[in-house]
């Protein structure tokens, strides 16, 4: 069984201004690591992601939400959606590129051609806690520094959500040990027939922006978890969304180990 490694051009289209450092590179800085740690060659490729349709919208987004992203698109220049969030003319398009390739993606799992798959795509989805809070289907695992933004997720979470508040700088090991007690006992009490990652990277040490202390060896270790998880419970199926991370080098260090252990390489 294969890693299936799914992308698309359109999700380079997508960009808010040289300022911004959820940026087209991200996406170059992980396929230049690709190359020179030669597994580029170890996994199963996939550019022909789909558009994701309405239909397929609404399973977790309001009919309001899909309008407004949808009108909110410029014909030319940035449109804003908050102040960190931008549109270009592109940026729907490579949204719904997005969104398709993790449905392809789910969907190649599940008719076994892949035994799990990463998906190199961006935008970078959010309101996964929004979405499934309190949804007796799904149970939630996350760690996130705080008090930071967005400022949530900390207090009276719903009782799908195993939430970790992490303080700043804080290292890997102290990660780890939340997840042992934490996650782990959830997840084997849960047993999921699927699992699905949200593959944020900004907890790096060398990500500004995150301001935490992990390095590749923790996200890889986070993954053997995961895979062990789903090996046991989910005949091995996790698909695998890229998510933060903006220090270009460590981004792509940190998706070439999270892919060497769900690869098995």
């Amino acid at each position: 069984m294969t890693t299936g490694f799914f992308s698309h051009p359109d999700c380079l289209l997508h960009e808010m201004g040289e300022w911004h450092p959820e940026c087209p590179a991200r996406l170059q800085a992980i396929e230049d690591q690709l190359i020179a740690s030669r597994i580029d060659a170890l996994v199963e490729r996939d550019e022909s992601a789909p558009l994701a349709t309405e239909a397929e919208l609404l399973r977790v987004h309001t009919q309001a939400h899909i309008d407004f992203i949808r009108n909110t698109a410029p014909i030319e220049g940035y449109a804003s959606i908050d102040p960190d969030t931008l549109m270009n003319p592109h940026t729907w398009q490579a949204a719904l590129r997005a969104a398709g390739a993790a449905i392809a993606a789910t969907d190649a799992v599940l008719a076994g051609r892949y035994e799990n798959a990463f998906c190199s795509v961006r935008p970078p989805g959010n309101g996964t806690e929004a979405a499934f809070a309190g949804d007796s289907r799904v149970l939630m695992c996350s760690f996130f520094q705080h008090p930071f933004y967005p400022y949530s997720g900390a207090e009276n979470p719903a009782p799908n959500m195993v939430n970790l508040p992490i303080a700043a700088r804080t290292k890997g090991m102290e990660v780890r040990e939340a997840i042992d007690i934490m996650w782990l006992p959830r997840l084997h009490e849960f047993k999921p027939e699927m699992v699905f990652v949200s593959a944020g990277f900004d907890a790096h040490r060398e990500d500004d922006l995150g301001n935490m202390g992990l390095v590749e060896d923790d996200f890889a270790w986070i993954t053997e978890q995961i895979r062990t998880i789903a090996g046991r419970y989910a005949k091995g199926r996790i698909v695998s969304c890229l998510e933060g991370g903006y220090n270009l080098s460590a981004l792509g260090r940190s998706v070439v180990a999270h892919l060497r252990v769900l690869a098995d390489i």
